[in-house]
C-alpha cells in the first residue's frame, strides 16, 4: 500500500507534462490557502463579542491547527523528496544525474510552507 503512494507520487512528478508536480504542489498549496482562509473569517466571526477566555481557546485552536498542518508537510516532504531518490535506484538502476529535479523541489518547498504557516500562531495568554 504505502509502495504503491510513493509510485503514484513518483509518477506523477516523472510524467510528460511541461512542469510536472506543478498541480501537485499547487494543489496542497491552494488546500493550505483555504484552510487558512476558512480559519481566519470563522475566528473573525466569533471573535467580534467573545471574552477573554473564548480568545485564549480560539488561539489554542488555531495554533494546533497550525502545527498539525507544519508537521503534514515536513512529513510530505521527506517522503517526497525520498521518493524521488529511491524510486529511480530500485525501478531501473538510474545514475544519480536521473533524479527528478521537481521532486526534490516540491520536497523542499513543503516544508517551508509548513514553516511559513508556524509564524501565524498567535499567543495564547
Amino acid at each position: 500500500m504505502l509502495w504503491a503512494i510513493v509510485e503514484a507520487i513518483y509518477d506523477r512528478l516523472t510524467s510528460s507534462d511541461p512542469f510536472p508536480g506543478w498541480s501537485f504542489v499547487s494543489g496542497i498549496t491552494a488546500g493550505g490557502l483555504i484552510a487558512v482562509a476558512l480559519e481566519w473569517f470563522g475566528r473573525w466571526r466569533k471573535t467580534v463579542n467573545s471574552d477573554d477566555a473564548l480568545r485564549k481557546l480560539d488561539a489554542r485552536k488555531l495554533n494546533e491547527h497550525l502545527k498539525l498542518f507544519g508537521s503534514f508537510t515536513n512529513t510530505l516532504g521527506a517522503a517526497i523528496i525520498g521518493a524521488a531518490f529511491i524510486v529511480p535506484y530500485i525501478g531501473n538502476h538510474a545514475s544519480p544525474d536521473q533524479v527528478s529535479g521537481w521532486g526534490v523541489g516540491a520536497g523542499a518547498l513543503l516544508p517551508l510552507t509548513g514553516q511559513i504557516m508556524l509564524r501565524f500562531m498567535r499567543s495564547e495568554s
